[in-house]
């Protein structure tokens, strides 16, 4: 049986360039899902698939950008 690759929070910030506390922002506002989430110390949280297309997004966005704001 193959097993698919875990995405860690490393391997999000390897595959999008983002800094950790993106992530971490990203993954406490539920804006990440997660196939497996932490249980405590030594059991990282595993991302699914799309956080990686979701976290470039927010990127491209400028991170939360307000300049259009009033």
């Amino acid at each position: 049986m193959i097993e698919s690759p875990k995405i860690t929070r490393k391997v999000l910030m390897r595959e999008t360039s983002a800094p950790y506390w993106t992530i971490v922002h990203l993954t406490l506002s539920g804006r990440l899902p997660l196939e497996h989430a932490s249980m405590g110390k030594g059991d990282p949280n595993i991302y699914q698939f799309e956080s990686i297309e979701i976290t470039k997004e927010y990127l491209r966005r400028g991170m939360g950008d307000t300049s259009n704001a009033k």
